[in-house]
């Protein structure tokens, strides 16, 4: 059996070279637990840094990451010579699986990378934002 938490709706205002727009997405469920055939539900055990979703994207992509337990949170997005150009999380966290959507508009199009860091677990991917 597959639970999955309820849809959540996003609205956010950003402003942009003196434009502001309004964005909304909807982040569709998905499982966050599975149970196995003695019906106990399995606990997530690995912290995981997940491929954003779409890659490439334009302007807007949505990065997910799975943590085992509870802790202080940092998601940071850089360009590739280091520089950081967004925090996306910098907080504690419950255990789960997270998301996070992610608006790249008024930044050159290219190679981005994004970093995971959760008590000792740290992990960079990297995205492409093209227009």
């Amino acid at each position: 059996m597959v639970s999955y938490d309820s849809s959540v709706h996003l609205a956010w205002a950003a402003t942009f070279n003196g434009e502001q727009d309004v964005y909304y997405a909807r982040i569709t469920p998905f499982p966050v637990a599975i149970e196995d055939q003695k019906h106990k539900q399995k606990k997530i055990e690995d912290i995981s840094l997940l491929q954003n979703y779409p890659n490439p994207f334009n302007p807007t992509t949505v990065i997910s990451y799975q943590l085992a337990a509870s802790g202080p949170v940092k998601l940071t997005v850089h360009n590739l010579i280091g520089q950081k150009v967004a925090t996306l999380v910098d907080e504690r966290q419950t255990a789960g699986v997270h998301s996070v959507v992610w608006n790249a508009s008024g930044l050159a199009s290219g190679v981005y990378l994004y970093r995971l860091e959760a008590g000792n677990y740290v992990a960079i991917r990297k995205m492409i934002s093209m227009r």
